[in-house]
């Protein structure tokens, strides 16, 4: 809190003793006279004429804050009784992962100068900064990061953080210092052990956490914790417990001693209470591991392959979800390559990133020329050539081009039948991105025939943990919930979410699709409360990794006033349907299924309120639509029609009725697997 002088020496006694309350800063002329009562108040931290020394004042404060609160990463607990994976989530995969490939880069002179930029736009401009700003930049090398590190609190904070939340343009920003430091503390530990021998090490760390991170850990006795991080330490246990000992206090933080035993036994974990008034939390390392967790990082290490770390690196930065940050990295590629192959895999990768931003049109165009590269090649590369093929198939379909859609992933589909083991992932995908297809196209017994292929195969080759396995189940989830099979789809949707927690990052964009279908499906039981959190959930994740003009945030918005809509609440489904109306349009051809679809919630919702009018108008735009993209005997063409029918009948103009109707009884008998041609 900053307050006056006069307002301050009359509010903060009354308030001091709230634990909301942290530190207060007076800001006053009279320096001498509101010094007097700020000595008998310890959460007063200073009195400032200046507005300098006070922004100066608080930044200490707050860096001191960041060191004190943000150094221990603690990943959620999963449900399982895997006591391995109780602190091991997904995020202890993917960050090892990524230190590894940040440590193979050959980093180049350039990359220390763009983080010399970086590093000199992130100081407050003090003389005392700009000079150390310059010996760094002059006297660096690296035998000297760790004296830089226990030097800069700019580097430390930056290095810990980026470590710590996987902040991945800032982790590439700062590789070449990540890998120095990693080297030289291999370097040195080697030395000491080759000084210390067998003998045990025992080491402090002084902490203040979070009373959530400290019960989290309190029920995980005997279970294991990572640091994704630098971890500072002692071997003097009294400097650790000063660490401790801070004057930051926080109703909701708990003061902790780490005590770590460095020698390579049994996990051990114990938490006691220590005369300090610190809880003592002793650990020790290990290098025991969890098969299901190694299956998946050694499949994943598979997957990311390239000629070099950099080219890793960008495989897996697209992988992790930074779409923007993968497409600077391979921007940066094209203009340094020579090798044709190398170059249709960056276009192809750039058209995947496209293709996962959302913007179609330039997704084809790198695809393609992907393709072209690949076809001049003749026989060479037949496998990447059906992976790029199926790939534009699979964005013609986002384009609502079904017959586009199906040449191209039919074309993908014959040579990778011819060319890979019947066992293959790719082959796999290819039966999933048709069956994708055939969904779309309401042929609901062919996508679920394609789909089960797929799976069949998934089993067999990769992890059950695998994210590509979710994606498996999300799928035939969707046949059955448009068969309105509600229940079973619920089933396959759960085992998605189930898959991609553990294997997955937190929030990362492919959990969204699971989330959403969980949630229409409960919309279809009844549990509107329920769909409710589960679309929550999705739209917190977009609002993180997409674009504001994204079309799959605009179906998540879409999806959400469907909820409020059923719950009656017709205000606050307006809103959310306008929201998705505005990105939609910015994003997506006029004739997208998704506005046809948001048409027509639009139009319940009027139909609710007795607006039958403006019912009407926004149905006739679903039917619309609808017949120039959908095949004539479409269910969802079906539902278009007996939905103006019903509101004609409700109207009382029957005789605009009958033709809807009558279109519904058709249509029945579709569902129910008649022959129809000749009714047609």
């Amino acid at each position: 809190m900053i307050v006056s002088g006069s307002l301050g020496q009359n509010v903060v006694p009354l308030i001091h003793a709230m634990p909301q309350l942290v530190a207060v800063y007076v800001f006053c002329e009279d320096f001498s006279c509101h010094k007097q009562w700020t000595r008998k108040l310890s959460k007063v931290k200073g009195v400032f004429k200046e507005a300098d020394a006070l922004c100066k004042a608080l930044k200490s404060y707050s860096q001191k804050y960041a060191c004190d609160f943000t150094s221990i990463s603690l990943p959620s607990a999963l449900q399982n009784s895997n006591r391995y994976s109780s602190l091991l989530g997904p995020s202890f995969i993917y960050s090892k992962l990524l230190v590894e490939i940040l440590l193979e880069i050959e980093y180049r002179e350039h990359d220390f100068k763009d983080f010399v930029e970086y590093y000199r736009t992130q100081l407050d401009g003090t003389s005392r900064q700009l000079a150390m700003l310059d010996e760094f930049e002059k006297h660096y090398c690296p035998e000297s990061s760790i004296n830089w590190y226990t030097r800069s609190k700019f580097l430390y904070l930056a290095v810990n953080k980026a470590l710590r939340t996987n902040q991945v343009d800032l982790l590439i920003k700062m590789g070449f210092f990540i890998r120095d430091m990693h080297r030289r503390i291999e370097h040195l530990f080697l030395k000491q052990r080759d000084m210390y021998g067998s003998h045990q090490i025992t080491i402090y760390r002084g902490q203040i956490i979070s009373k959530a991170d400290f019960n989290r850990l309190h029920k995980s006795v005997n279970g294991y914790i990572s640091f994704n991080q630098f971890l500072s330490t002692t071997t003097n246990r009294d400097v650790a417990v000063s660490f401790a000992s801070g004057d930051i206090e926080f109703s909701d933080t708990v003061r902790t001693l780490f005590e770590i035993e460095m020698n390579p036994s049994p996990q051990q974990c114990h938490i006691n209470q220590t005369n300090e008034g610190l809880w003592c939390i002793k650990l020790s390392w290990t290098n025991e591991t969890d098969q299901q967790l190694n299956n998946l990082a050694e499949r994943l290490r598979e997957e990311i392959q390239g000629s070099t770390a950099w080219h890793r690196l960008g495989y897996f930065v697209i992988q992790l979800g930074e779409y923007s940050t993968a497409e600077e990295i391979y921007a940066i590629f094209l203009d340094h390559i020579s090798d044709s192959n190398e170059e249709a895999k960056i276009y192809f990768q750039l058209g995947l990133i496209k293709d996962k931003l959302g913007q179609y049109v330039q997704a084809i165009s790198f695809y393609t020329k992907s393709v072209e590269i690949f076809q001049a090649k003749k026989t060479l590369h037949h496998i990447d050539l059906a992976v790029a093929l199926s790939s534009i198939g699979t964005v013609y379909r986002k384009i609502v081009d079904y017959s586009k859609a199906l040449f191209y992933c039919e074309k993908a589909l014959d040579i990778a039948e011819n060319a890979l083991p019947t066992d293959s992932p790719s082959l796999a995908t290819s039966y999933n991105n048709i069956g994708n297809i055939y969904i779309d196209l309401g042929e609901y017994s062919k996508a679920l025939s394609f789909y089960e292929k797929a799976l069949n195969i998934f089993e067999i080759s990769l992890p059950k943990n695998h994210p590509t396995m979710a994606k498996s189940y999300n799928s035939i989830g969707m046949v059955y919930y448009n068969l309105s099979d509600y229940l079973k789809s619920i089933s396959f949707y759960k085992q998605a979410i189930d898959i991609c927690e553990k294997s997955l990052p937190p929030n990362h964009p492919d959990m969204v699709q699971s989330f959403n279908n969980l949630a229409l499906a409960n919309i279809n039981i009844g549990k509107y409360g329920e769909a409710l959190l589960y679309f929550e959930k999705a739209l917190r994740i977009h609002q993180q990794s997409l674009t504001k003009s994204h079309p799959d945030l605009g179906q998540t918005y879409n999806n959400i006033g469907l909820v409020y809509c059923k719950m009656n609440d017709f205000l606050q489904a307006s809103v959310f349907y306008k929201r998705a109306l505005e990105i939609y349009k910015k994003s997506l051809p006029l004739n997208h299924p998704y506005l046809a679809q948001l048409y027509e919630n639009i139009g319940r919702m009027h139909k609710y309120v007795n607006d039958q009018e403006t019912a009407l108008k926004y149905f006739d735009k679903v039917v619309t639509i609808r017949r120039k993209v959908l095949p004539p005997n479409h269910p969802d063409l079906a539902r278009s029609l007996t939905n103006i029918g019903n509101l004609y009948y409700k109207m009382d103009k029957y005789s605009s009725a009958l033709p809807c109707t009558g279109k519904k009884k058709f249509h029945t008998k579709l569902k129910k697997g008649s022959e129809i041609c000749n009714e047609i």
